[in-house]
C-alpha cells in the first residue's frame, strides 16, 4: 500500500497526472517487475506467478523474457547450478542494459556505483529511486538531473528500515510493544511527511531532490546539535 501510495503521489506531484489507487495484485497485473530471485516465494499467493514476473535479477545475473516452465522448475536449476545463467526458457542480459530498459521507475535496491557517467545517459525512466545505499555515482547523477530524470535519493527512498529500527528502540525503553499495523502506520506517516517536505523544498528551491534532502538532513543535526550538545 505505501508504495502505491508513493506512485500515487509522484504522479499527482510531478507530473500531475490522473491517478488511481490499485489493489497489490492489479498492481502486480500491471507492473514489469524487478525483483531479486529468492524474493519470488512472497508472490506465490498471485496463482500464476509466471504471469507477473517480466525480470529476475541475480547479483550480477539478470534474465528476462522467461518461457520457463514454472517458477518452481527456475528455483530447482538455480538450487542444482547455483546460478541463474543459462537457465531454459530465459535470457540474459548486461548490467547496462537492465539500466537501460524502457521502464517508467528504476529502482537500483543492490550494489553501490550502479549508475555511472558510462550509464546513467542510456536510462530511460523517469523516476529513479535508489534503494540500495549510494548506487548512482555523483557523475551518474549530474546526467540524470541534466537529462530530467528524478532521483529520489537512498537517504529518503531507502530510510524505511533505520525509522523502524528506532520504533523497535522507543519500544524496548517503553517496555510496550506495537502492533504490526501500529508500525506500518507509523512508518508511512513519517515516510509520506518526509517525501512531502523533500519535495515541496526541491520545487520551493529549485533542487535536486538528493540536495533538498540532504540539506533537510544537516539542518537537523545542526539543530540539534546546537539544542543538545554533542555528547546528550
Amino acid at each position: 500500500r505505501r508504495l502505491v501510495r508513493l506512485a500515487e503521489f509522484f504522479e499527482t506531484e510531478v507530473f500531475t497526472q490522473n491517478t488511481n489507487f490499485y489493489s497489490m495484485s492489479e498492481v502486480l497485473e500491471r507492473c514489469y517487475r524487478l525483483l531479486p530471485f529468492w524474493d519470488l516465494p512472497p508472490l506465490l499467493g498471485v496463482k500464476n506467478t509466471n504471469d507477473h514476473v517480466n525480470l529476475i535479477k541475480e547479483a550480477q545475473v539478470f534474465i528476462s523474457h522467461m518461457r520457463f516452465k514454472s517458477v518452481t522448475d527456475l528455483q530447482k536449476y538455480a538450487k542444482e547450478n547455483d546460478t541463474l545463467s543459462n537457465a531454459p526458457g530465459t535470457d540474459s542480459l548486461t548490467n547496462t542494459e537492465l539500466l537501460h530498459l524502457g521502464v517508467d521507475v528504476l529502482v537500483p535496491a543492490a550494489l553501490s556505483d550502479a549508475i555511472t557517467e558510462a550509464t546513467a545517459s542510456g536510462i530511460k525512466a523517469k523516476i529513479v529511486v535508489e534503494g540500495a545505499n549510494a548506487p548512482t555515482t555523483p557523475s551518474g547523477d549530474a546526467i540524470m538531473n541534466d537529462n530530467g530524470v528524478l532521483v529520489v535519493p537512498d537517504i529518503l527512498a531507502n530510510s524505511g528500515g533505520v525509522i523502524v529500527s528506532y520504533f523497535e528502540w522507543v519500544q524496548d525503553k517503553q517496555n510496550y510493544f506495537w502492533s504490526a499495523e501500529e508500525v506500518k502506520t507509523n512508518l508511512s506517516t513519517i515516510l509520506m511527511r518526509a517525501i512531502t517536505e523533500v519535495a515541496d523544498k526541491a520545487k520551493d528551491e529549485k533542487l535536486t531532490w538528493r540536495e533538498a534532502a540532504n540539506m533537510i538532513g544537516v539542518a537537523r543535526v545542526a539543530q540539534a546539535h546546537r539544542l543538545r550538545g554533542l555528547y546528550p
